[in-house]
């Protein structure tokens, strides 16, 4: 149901005509972080982790302190 709703989200960004150009790269941005949180919750990977990690670091976002717990969470359950 994730993938469902993470596709109508991208959709509704896409065709939303009253958001600006920098707000909708900043929502695809997030949420394709979020999409790659769920993949590594159903399948973890050390070193993907790690990439993941480094992209949001590198990444200029709102909300990165969010994503950085998340994966937090994700690592400790994956020890």
């Amino acid at each position: 149901s994730f993938i469902y709703a993470f596709d109508s989200f991208t959709h509704f960004i896409k065709r939303n005509k009253l958001a600006n150009e920098s707000r909708t790269l900043s929502f695809n941005k997030f949420g394709n972080y979020v999409k790659n949180l769920f993949k590594l919750r159903n399948n973890f990977d050390k070193f993907e982790s790690q990439n993941l990690r480094s992209d949001i670091l590198k990444s200029i976002i709102l909300n990165k302190s969010w994503l950085f717990e998340k994966l937090d969470e994700l690592e400790s359950a994956n020890k």
